[in-house]
């Protein structure tokens, strides 16, 4: 049997952010909360627009999921008819895949890119075909990959929201995190040795010292894109603006919006008391039920308290342990979103020694003399509070 309780005695003082949401001219964007996915405000993001070189994640995620750092890439025999920003690439030139992940998150080198595909997959065509599955199994509904660095092509598209996934997916990776957060960074390479430095393209992570990524793009098509991090007040956001004027003016909306109306609910620690439940067959009618780890909830600060949990379970049965796991409480928060919260038993509940002795008839009748009585000193608390 389903039940549902919801516990007006725990309430946060947190709820619905502001609807109007930051200015942005980007024609789409979204703000995700990194570890949970939540989106705290969009715009337009299921709209397929060009991604430009914000491409270049998905191509990094899949050569670190596919090769070593120490594993090398040969530049192929057609590398230097790539066109637009390049590591300038000679034929039969290699790198490492470590060198290779900072030419294409740093210096955006499509070169790179095609070289990374043809040793990857062995053809830019073959490449996309996984970046495509790969997006697909990381949730996205609208992507579709033609080549591996965002050069133009009209049948090459994705959203906001996918690229949200996508980047949220390759931040997971301790080595991708270091990389779009460096500034600038030396490779070694076996025959351009004029061409070693690379600079970071991402202009915010110099002026926002809690930026920590992610990549930039544009092209005539597309216009600027930009996909974004930033951890502030214990949490991380991630931000996607496509074909924007400016991108850095949308990026700072964007995080000033949301780390001021939305925070880290940290009171939500392992133990905390969240109600109680019904037991049957106990010395008592109800255990508390508490949190069986610490939880991390991103909540709106201002607006209606409407946020509620609820139990989803069967009703638990004496005897009890204290740290017994009781399924799971639902967290809805004022956004719609809903969070499941493992609980346990708060404390003991032994077995009823009268339900031993007594027929079922019996103890239908001790239970519907112990709720008479419980009304009745209900009602009296009432009268005594009046």
């Amino acid at each position: 049997m389903m039940r549902a309780f919801v516990t007006p005695a725990f309430a946060l003082c947190v709820a619905w952010a502001a609807a109007q949401g930051p200015s942005v001219a980007g024609k789409s964007a979204i703000i995700i909360e990194e570890v949970s996915g939540k989106v705290l405000w969009e715009k337009d993001a299921d709209t397929q627009r060009y991604p430009a070189s914000t491409t270049k994640i998905m191509t990094s995620l899949l050569l670190l999921e596919s090769l070593p750092l120490t594993s090398t890439i040969t530049a192929p025999a057609d590398t230097e008819t790539v066109s637009g920003s390049t590591l300038h690439l000679r034929v039969g030139e290699q790198i490492s895949v470590r060198d290779a992940l900072y030419a294409m998150l740093l210096r955006s080198a499509n070169d790179v890119c095609h070289a990374v595909a043809v040793r990857v997959s062995g053809s830019d065509s073959l490449f996309a075909e996984r970046m495509n599955l790969r997006a697909e199994q990381i949730g996205c509904k609208h992507t579709v990959f033609r080549n591996p660095n965002g050069l133009p092509d009209e049948e090459h598209v994705t959203t906001a929201r996918d690229l949200a996934l996508i980047a949220r997916e390759a931040m997971k990776n301790g080595v991708f995190r270091e990389t779009v957060r460096t500034k600038k960074a030396w490779i070694n390479r076996t025959i351009n040795q004029g061409d070693r430095l690379v600079f970071n393209r991402n202009k915010w992570l110099e002026k926002d010292p809690t930026a920590d990524g992610i990549k930039t793009g544009f092209t005539d098509a597309a216009g600027h894109t930009y996909v974004g991090s930033a951890t502030r007040n214990g949490f991380r956001v991630i931000t996607v603006v496509l074909n924007t004027p400016d991108w850095q003016v949308d990026q700072k909306a964007m995080l000033d919006w949301a780390f001021s109306n939305y925070e880290l609910a940290s009171e939500l620690k392992k133990g905390r008391v969240l109600g109680a439940l019904n037991v049957s067959n106990g010395v008592t009618d109800k255990v508390q039920v508490a949190l069986a780890q610490n939880m991390r909830l991103i909540l709106a600060k201002k607006g209606l308290n409407n946020q509620e949990f609820k139990w989803v379970g069967t009703e638990p049965k004496a005897p009890l342990i204290a740290g017994q796991p009781l399924g799971e409480v639902q967290f809805i928060d004022s956004d719609g979103t809903t969070v499941r919260l493992p609980v346990v038993a708060k404390s003991d509940v032994q077995r009823a020694s009268i339900f031993n002795s007594l027929d079922a008839k019996g103890a239908s009748w001790v239970v519907l003399g112990g709720a008479m009585l419980m009304g009745a000193w209900v009602m009296r608390r009432r009268v005594r509070t009046a």
